[in-house]
């Protein structure tokens, strides 16, 4: 390679930026596909945390309902 050789990219027909723009957007593509499962899967954890905090007080209630008519029932 002498001094008066073009730089490789330059050789190649596509400037350096040109390569470095497509790879960020290929990037930015490809990622948000990975980013998207990992809000999916925490929205979907919270939602089943409420969901079971909510059911809680209604199975307490219940049991609590169970116990005093079981006594009921004895006599």
């Amino acid at each position: 390679m002498s001094k008066n050789d073009p730089p490789l990219n330059a050789r190649v027909g596509m400037p350096c930026t040109a390569v470095r723009g497509i790879l960020l957007i290929s990037c930015c593509v490809l990622l948000s596909g990975c980013a998207a499962t990992i809000v999916g899967a925490a929205v979907t954890t919270a939602a089943t945390v409420a969901v079971e905090v909510v059911k809680v007080p209604f199975k307490v209630g219940g049991a609590v309902i169970d116990a005093v008519s079981d006594d009921d029932e004895d006599d």
